[in-house]
């Protein structure tokens, strides 16, 4: 395996002090042969040593969680975490070892890691492998295993069960059985753990390679009904409707399965997009499930949960913007010009094109029947959206203060609220009746519509 000269020079020269190796996820994704992005080292010297070593060298050294024995170093403006072979005492907080004891067996330091595909260390320098737990045969087997007992693992951080999914889904792995008991008897205990160390997991397994697998993992592990129970009751909800083969959980991790763009809003606007429907679901005399109205609950429902889970105002806001308009997209006769200058909140081309990729897997969730029909109409929406290059007010060639000083030069004074009027009546004159954006043209015409809102204010 090869990593870093950085790396290699750090256990080098821990090595002339005592014994260092690479360690955890970067040795587990280096087998894999995925790419590395943290490099991280474990040693037998104590953390102060440590930083003295580099210190002396001439390299910033942080004390990121010296208590714990880790310290951070810096080389080439890169961060490169050194631990030192530990012991962890009871986790009585589920989170934190009650105390720590440093020990000079690296073997010691792995028995506490949590699954037996981070619990590898390798020695660059002599191309030695430690792996006591077979991690490497986990690898290969393509099984995510918990070092010793699995209910001691997760009775030490309750988040190793989101993290056993999360590994499996994103690795292509499946959960050993022993591992996946303890996770389903666990499951109710995951809110135990902070909103925001839940929140990130989660984004991550959404943002990663399958989130499809991910979701459904979530659910049969009764992990998601523990922490978002709003998005559980999908797989409980049918869809009984021609439109559909699949119930409302299965439909939406078909949808996510057909979101390429790791683009963070739009997984999670596929996640969220039907989260409403149980709430809505009606039956008519036929038999046919309907779900009218089942956007604006989706988007109140992802608003609440992701707020619980702590997330950005930018994500819970992209999300929810286009959960609240997923449905509209479809009928090829819509005037798309007049849909946008009335829904100016999505009147962008990057946000439509956010909404046409959602609305693409939306559909391909759906029965195969009703694919291509659904597919030609989007097609003929895209042209049509094609032809707008005028979405907003800001894309008008004529400002406030253009309005304000053609119309004072002809004895008008136009006054704050009524600059917006005109400009909102100039934008649909230039995106729904099709007069031409230029500053001439605009100013032109500008008086003329002035003057009909005032008759129209005056008659309202």
């Amino acid at each position: 395996m090869k990593f870093s000269e950085e790396a290699v020079f750090i256990v080098k020269t821990l090595r002339d002090h005592g014994t260092a190796f690479v360690v955890g996820g970067c040795v587990r994704d280096k087998l894999m042969g995925v790419d590395v992005h943290d490099e991280d080292i474990t040693t037998s010297i104590l953390p102060q040593k440590v930083s003295e070593i580099f210190k002396e060298l001439g390299y910033p050294v942080i004390p990121t969680g010296i208590k714990h024995g880790t310290v951070t170093v810096l080389i080439n403006r890169k961060p490169y975490e050194i631990t030192t072979y530990r012991i962890d005492g009871n986790y009585t907080d589920g989170r934190h070892p009650d105390s720590i004891s440093f020990t000079a067996d690296v073997k010691d330091d792995l028995a506490r890691r949590d699954f037996t595909i981070n619990a590898i260390a390798y020695d660059p320098v002599n191309d030695e492998i430690i792996d006591p737990y077979h991690g490497i045969d986990d690898i290969k087997n393509k099984i995510v295993r918990a070092v010793g007992d699995p209910n001691d693992r997760i009775a030490e951080d309750r988040l190793r069960m989101m993290r056993a999914v999360r590994f499996a889904a994103e690795k292509g792995m499946v959960i050993e059985p022993g591992l996946y008991r303890a996770v389903r008897n666990y499951a109710h205990e995951i809110t135990s753990v902070s909103a925001e160390r839940i929140g990130e997991e989660l984004h991550k397994m959404m943002t990663g390679r399958d989130p499809r697998e991910a979701l459904v993992l979530l659910h049969r592990t009764r992990l998601l009904e523990a922490f978002a129970p709003e998005l559980d009751i999908l797989f409980d909800t049918p869809q009984n409707n021609p439109h559909h083969i699949y119930d409302a959980g299965h439909h939406t991790a078909a949808v996510l399965k057909d979101i390429e763009s790791t683009d963070d809003v739009l997984r999670f606007a596929a996640l969220f997009h039907d989260a409403g429907k149980a709430a809505v679901r009606t039956t008519d005399e036929k038999g046919i499930d309907h779900f009218y109205g089942h956007p604006a609950v989706s988007a109140k429902i992802a608003h609440q949960v992701m707020k619980r889970l702590k997330y950005s105002n930018r994500l819970i806001d992209g999300t929810v913007l286009l959960v609240k308009h997923h449905e509209e997209i479809g009928d090829p006769k819509m005037n798309m010009a007049k849909y946008l200058f009335r829904n100016q909140d999505i009147a962008s081309p990057d946000i439509m094109k956010q909404l046409f990729i959602l609305r693409r897997a939306d559909v391909s969730g759906q029965n195969p029947d009703t694919w291509q029909k659904k597919y030609d109409d989007m097609d003929a929406l895209e042209q049509k959206l094609a032809r707008i290059t005028v979405f907003s007010e800001k894309d008008l060639a004529v400002n406030g203060n253009d309005l304000i000083g053609y119309l004072r030069d002809r004895g008008i004074v136009l006054k704050g609220h009524d600059v917006g009027l005109l400009k909102n009546s100039l934008l649909h004159a230039v995106m729904v009746e099709k007069e031409e954006n230029t500053k001439e043209h605009l100013l032109a015409i500008c008086e003329k519509r002035y003057r009909m809102l005032l008759k129209e204010k005056g008659n309202s």
